[in-house]
């Protein structure tokens, strides 16, 4: 008998978690849009399952993603000893 052991490939999702941000979408459902994606573009089938993606990948990434974009959104402005917040979006 042999098993054969699938290594899943790690990949990130930036665009991905970002459009979740943008639109308010769960972990879960986020998981789901992009495995049902991937399995329409082909890259996930019933033989390869090695890239599917699951709720922590989205969760760890989101953070990733926001302690990123957090230092860069804020300017400070060192004469007044004022700061200010900017939001893209």
């Amino acid at each position: 008998m042999v098993f054969h052991r699938i290594f899943p490939t790690v990949t990130t999702v930036l665009a991905t978690v970002r459009t979740l941000d943008l639109f308010g979408i769960s972990d879960r459902a986020g998981t789901a849009i992009l495995s049902t994606a991937l399995q329409d573009v082909g890259i996930i089938s019933d033989s390869n399952v090695s890239k599917v993606g699951d709720r922590n990948k989205i969760r760890l990434e989101r953070t990733k993603t926001r302690t990123t974009l957090s230092p860069q959104s804020v300017i400070e402005d060192y004469d007044h000893h004022q700061f200010g917040l900017n939001f893209d979006g």
